[in-house]
């Protein structure tokens, strides 16, 4: 008999012999394909699509065919087929990582059977060809069931009237990508089970290999988030992140978790290289496999370990991932070195000894290998406490400014308005938003030079992280507590000592390129007051000011689709020149941009904003919208043009004088879209200065007898022309402070607008450097009268910094106002 005849008799015997795993695997694939399939279109047409329809049942308008009624059902019903059957089906994927699971324990759990390896290793058959029968039987199981359902399912799909052209080749490319992540996961599985000498060992082996290295680079984040206050997260959990790339494939299981959010329709050529590089893989595990089975002792079935060069190394790890995570625990729930070293014994010293019973099976020699537990032991007090005290001077690294080439810095008091997005066309055609990180994009955008400022600021900013870094720990280890303060006025943070020199707290990351092509990833959170002069030559420099705001600094004229500008909660559009276009508005507006300084962000926030859409995001905001009304029967809405203008703001400045006359040319006069004498009244909610004072604890009547004028009211209602209007001079508008972290305001005010105007209410705040002594006139008798508005007295920084201390905009109950003439 020939080696090949022998192989395939063995194979189809080996086949016979496992009818309850092809009967479990005909089954889930049964109910996973063709029986799924059927619910879902059952469903989907109960329900008119809605599910498929943007949430909306699926209605059609009156005039529509009943050829395109039908052609609109059709298209539905095959994305519903193609849901089912293409790579990325939630459901198949977990099928199938439960199918490796089981098949593979199934396949090799002979070898822990001494009675099964002595009969069939005393078969005159070569090792090779035993584990070819195992390892090809077990794939073809669930190869066959997994495409005898898929050909169950087409016949259901073409019950529902979607032809086999339109889905067989989706289904069958997810055919073989699922089979491949199989295959890789088996081997992994498999190599498992020969390693072990027991069924519910190697089970637990699977686990390790599935589950140790993402669950080692996860602690390990865990530590770096814990104890470095200087690491960026963009370089521990962002896309360009070394740990998220080590935890996607180090593992089967997340490698096939990664590949399911790929777009395997029009992206495939894309991850090609992947995929061949996942076959290389599942190629070679499986050669290890085989190697492994050679090698195998037939003594070994029944024992925990079959090679006992793997129990060594195996425990090491075990128990050094243990301590650590032990360690973490424990500091996590008391944040002390005690416990940071309790939790790193016990982690370390009970998984040894659960690991000695397991290789062992008997409890007696728990604590078998004395110095080798020693050994992990010292390994992991070493490791936790490099991370405790910075034994790596993470934190203490700046750079040499001769190693840098350049740097791009974002400083979140500067671009927290900010979103940085693209619009581009996709490969289906159609145009796609996507959104970065700011450290992801700027240093594509900004390359700055200039580094004495940067370094300088880093150098500030090291230096509050390690001062902030030894009080927390300090006051872990004191048992302390500390009750932060800060000021109601927005732009102004202190810790309750920093007293001047603590203004405008702010998170500052730097991406360092060095010249040896490294990027370096940091942030700082720092007070910019401390190194104002720094601050304001980084920001006055076009290399920062360009990159930082590129998507209006790098705009051409030719790109403008529209401009639109708002202030006092009124938006309008900007009509075009008839000769420039846009060219002017954008020239002036990038031009004053270019020349705003922090003096003149100390001094003055926007009067109102402005939008530049480009040609891309004018036709998605145009894309959506047809999208959505074809969904809904011809329905308008202006809901994306919403969202998308919304992220295209700028800020406009009283000193933007060049922008100001380039508005009124276009016909917009700015300061004068909602005048003074359209707007019935202004109001001011005092309800957290109340809390903040004491005053909610009063009685009504000793509320109204302290202060007179407001009664037992929250908000003071103001509606006196003249006193509209000192109060509106004072006012930035909510979203236009948003812009500006360094222009300090106070106080909560809703403003109500004329009822024939549209724009309704709108809210802000008061700027304290314009609370005149008129204004603070009007506030006499009341609340306001006794609490500090401009930051300026010692009551100011003993407010405390909770949320719900700061006059918030909430609309105002009339209830419990009283009006002030």
């Amino acid at each position: 008999m020939t080696s090949k005849s022998l192989f395939f008799k063995l194979l189809r015997e080996n086949v016979k012999r496992r009818a309850w795993a092809i009967a479990l695997a005909v089954l889930g694939f049964f109910f996973s394909l063709p029986i799924n399939l059927a619910l879902t279109m059952e469903n989907a047409i109960k329900t008119k699509f809605w599910r498929y329809n943007d949430y909306e049942q699926l209605v059609f308008a009156e005039g529509v065919s009943e050829a395109e009624k039908l052609a609109k059902i059709l298209e539905i019903k095959t994305q519903i087929v193609l849901d089912s059957v293409k790579f990325g089906n939630g459901l198949i994927a977990f099928l199938i990582i439960v199918a490796a699971v089981v098949i593979g324990v199934s396949s090799f759990s002979y070898l822990h059977n001494r009675r099964k390896v002595d009969f069939y290793h005393s078969i005159p058959v070569r090792r090779e060809i035993l584990f070819a029968v195992q390892y090809m039987g077990g794939f073809l199981i669930v190869a066959l069931a997994y495409l005898v359902n898929l050909g169950i399912l087409m016949v259901v799909s073409c019950a529902y009237q979607v032809p086999l052209s339109a889905v067989l080749g989706t289904a069958m490319m997810g055919w073989l990508l699922n089979l491949l992540f199989f295959l890789l996961m088996y081997a992994v599985v498999s190599i498992a089970m020969i390693m072990t000498g027991n069924m519910l060992v190697g089970i637990l082996g699977t686990g390790v290999f599935f589950f140790y290295m993402p669950g080692m680079i996860t602690l390990l984040v865990g530590y770096c988030s814990t104890f470095f206050e200087t690491i960026h997260y963009y370089f521990l959990t962002g896309d360009g992140s070394p740990f998220m790339a080590a935890i996607k494939w180090t593992s089967p299981v997340s490698a096939y978790i990664t590949a399911i959010g790929w777009n395997m329709g029009n992206q495939l050529g894309k991850h090609i290289p992947a995929l061949f590089i996942i076959l290389f893989a599942a190629v070679a595990l499986a050669l290890l496999a085989l190697e492994l089975y050679r090698k195998r002792p037939s003594e070994s079935a029944g024992k925990a370990m079959a090679f006992k060069w793997s129990m060594m190394p195996i425990r090491v790890l075990l128990v050094f991932a243990f301590g650590m995570g032990g360690a973490m625990f424990f500091w996590l729930l008391q944040s002390t070195i005690v416990w940071l070293v309790f939790g790193a014994v016990m982690g370390s010293l009970i998984s040894h000894c659960v690991i000695e019973i397991i290789y062992n099976f008997d409890f007696k020699k728990l604590l078998s290998h004395k110095l080798q537990y020693a050994g992990c032991l010292a390994c992991v007090l070493l490791a936790v406490m490099a991370f405790r005290f910075d034994w790596f001077r993470y934190d203490s690294y700046v750079p040499d400014e001769g190693k840098v080439a350049e740097a791009a810095v974002e400083i979140r008091l500067d671009s927290g308005w900010a979103n940085f997005l693209e619009i581009e066309p996709k490969e289906d055609g159609t145009l796609g938003i996507t959104y970065y990180d700011g450290v992801e994009i700027l240093p594509d955008h900004m390359h700055i030079t200039n580094l004495a400022p940067v370094l300088r600021i880093a150098e500030q900013g090291r230096d509050e992280a390690l001062e902030r870094r030894e009080k927390q720990m300090r006051r872990f280890t004191d048992h302390e507590t500390s009750a932060g303060s800060s000021s109601f006025i927005i732009g102004y943070e202190n810790d309750g000592d920093e007293g001047e020199n603590g203004r405008y707290n702010t998170r500052v990351s730097v991406v360092y390129t060095l010249k040896s092509g490294r990027k370096v990833y940091r942030q700082y959170d720092l007070y910019l007051s401390r190194v104002m002069d720094d601050y304001s030559a980084l920001y006055d420099s076009p290399e920062y000011k360009d990159g930082l705001y590129y998507r209006v600094m790098e705009l051409q004229p030719s790109d403008v689709a529209k401009v639109s500008y708002s202030e006092r909660n009124k938006r309008v559009s900007v009509s075009p020149d008839g000769n420039s276009g846009y060219g002017d508005l954008l020239a002036a507006y990038q031009a004053d941009l270019a020349e705003l300084t922090t003096t003149q962000r100390l001094e003055e926030n926007p009067i109102g904003q402005i939008w530049f859409v480009n040609r891309y995001e004018s036709a998605y905001a145009e894309q959506q919208l047809k999208l959505y009304e074809q969904r809904n029967a011809g329905v308008k809405a202006r809901m994306y043009q919403y969202e998308l203008d919304s992220s295209q703001t700028w800020p406009v400045y009283p000193s933007f004088k060049r922008t100001l006359s380039a508005l009124e040319a276009h016909g917009i006069q700015v300061g004068d879209l909602v005048p003074d004498d359209e707007i019935r009244s202004v109001m001011l909610d005092m309800s957290g200065v109340m809390r903040e004072l004491g005053l909610r604890e009063l009685e009504d009547e000793e509320l109204a007898a302290r202060y007179p004028v407001s009664g037992d009211g929250a908000t003071l209602v103001f509606e006196e022309p003249e006193n509209i209007r000192l109060l509106m001079d004072a006012m930035v508008d909510e979203e236009c402070l948003n812009f500006n972290g360094l222009c300090e305001a106070q106080v909560a005010v809703y403003v109500t607008a004329d009822t024939a105007a549209p724009t309704g209410r709108t809210g802000g705040y008061l700027q304290t450097n314009k609370i005149t002594p008129e204004i603070k006139a009007l506030f006499k008798g009341t609340p306001l009268e006794e609490y500090d508005l401009t930051g300026e007295t010692e009551e100011a920084d003993r407010v405390t910094a909770e949320a719900d201390g700061v006059t918030a905009i909430e609309v105002p109950i009339m209830a419990e106002s009283v009006v002030v003439d």
